[in-house]
């Protein structure tokens, strides 16, 4: 399975030369959260996220403060409670709960990623646009697929790159 990834590494770089990419991480067991089995307090977290879909953000934010006050281990709760705080325009506690999770010894890697994108989307808002790509590259090392995207993106070879070509077919276009 590891030679596999690594021969799609290898081909990756091969048909994809200007992608830049992180080294891949890979998750070590010993650092995974227990998953959360509690179904109370998965039950509560279900009615958070809802009631964030619904918008009501203030009663999404108390729920996941409540899971947090019970488990602050549990990095999935920082990690809805920040999205609730980012669409309710307050990116400073946003921030902060990323930080917060991601500063946690045990992480699982999907939550770990979302946690580097959600800080990667509130870091580019402030215009602190290179720590915004390291966050999407770490992101993106983890295996999130949106991630591998916008870091690609986010790349400034890659976008230089994509404009010579760019130009270059333009230029080929009309001539």
């Amino acid at each position: 399975e590891m030679a596999a990834a690594r021969d799609e590494d290898i081909l990756a770089c091969i048909f994809s030369p200007m992608l830049i990419r992180p080294q891949a991480t890979q998750p070590d067991p010993q650092q995974e959260e227990e998953v959360m089995k509690d179904p109370a307090v998965l039950h509560e977290e279900a009615k958070g996220v809802q009631l964030g879909q619904d918008g009501d953000l203030k009663g999404a934010i108390e729920i996941f403060s409540g899971i947090i006050a019970g488990h602050p281990e549990y990095a999935s709760a920082y990690n809805n409670r920040a999205q609730s705080y980012m669409l309710d325009k307050q990116e400073d506690l946003a921030l902060q709960d990323c930080d917060t999770a991601l500063a946690l010894p045990k992480i699982p890697s999907k939550v770990k990623a979302k946690l580097y994108i959600q800080k990667s989307m509130l870091l580019r808002l402030r215009g602190r646009d290179e720590e915004s790509r390291v966050c999407m590259e770490h992101a993106a090392a983890l295996g999130n697929s949106f991630a591998k995207q916008e870091a690609v993106k986010m790349n400034p070879y890659a976008a230089m790159c994509n404009a010579m070509l760019a130009s270059a077919a333009g230029a080929m276009g009309s001539g």
